[in-house]
C-alpha cells in the first residue's frame, strides 16, 4: 500500500489491487499519517533534548497533523502578534495553522509543573486579547493546558 500510495494512486485503485475495501485503504492511510506524526514529535523532543535542530515546531498530539515547521510559527507570529509593547494579538485568525501558532506562543507563559488558579490564567491570558476564554478553550483543547473537572486548577501540561 506505501508504493500505491507513493505513486498516488487513488483508494479505489488500492483497494481493487489488493482486494480489500475502499474504506480500509482510507483506514490505512489515516494510520499511517498518525504514526508519522508521532514520530515527527518523538524526532522534535530527541532533537530539542539533544540541542539538535528539528524541522517540525514540537506540539501536542491534538495539533501535529497540521504539520507546522518552525518556518511556520516564526512567520504566523510575526503576522498576528503585535510586539510594539509587551506581546498582544492583533487580532484572532480563523485558520487553524495560525492559530495553533499562537497558542503555542502564549503557552511559554506558563511554567511547567506550576499550577494556577482561574483568576491567574485570566490574568496571563488578558495579556493577549480579552477575550481569555476563548483562548483557554483552545489552549486547552488542543493539549497545551489541562485543568481540573471544576475549572479551579489549571497546568502546563505540553
Amino acid at each position: 500500500m506505501l508504493a500505491a500510495f507513493a505513486r498516488g494512486d487513488s483508494d479505489a485503485q488500492i483497494a481493487a489491487a489488493t482486494a480489500v475495501t475502499p474504506s480500509t485503504v482510507r483506514h490505512q492511510r489515516y494510520t499511517f499519517r498518525q504514526k508519522a506524526a508521532q514520530a515527527e514529535l518523538y524526532l522534535a523532543q530527541y532533537h530539542a533534548a539533544f540541542g539538535e535542530g528539528a524541522q517540525r515546531l514540537a506540539l501536542p498530539l491534538a495539533a501535529q497533523s497540521l504539520g507546522i515547521t518552525n518556518a511556520d510559527y516564526e512567520k504566523e507570529l510575526k503576522r498576528d502578534v503585535d510586539y510594539t509593547a509587551a506581546p498582544t494579538l492583533a487580532h484572532w485568525p480563523r485558520q487553524e495553522k495560525r492559530r495553533v501558532c499562537l497558542i503555542a506562543r502564549m503557552v511559554q507563559g506558563f511554567e511547567p509543573d506550576v499550577h494556577y488558579s482561574r483568576l491567574a490564567v485570566q490574568a496571563k491570558l488578558r495579556r493577549w486579547s480579552p477575550d481569555d476564554a476563548t483562548l483557554t478553550r483552545y489552549l486547552i483543547d488542543y493539549g497545551f493546558l489541562a485543568r481540573t473537572p471544576d475549572g479551579r486548577d489549571y497546568w502546563r501540561i505540553f
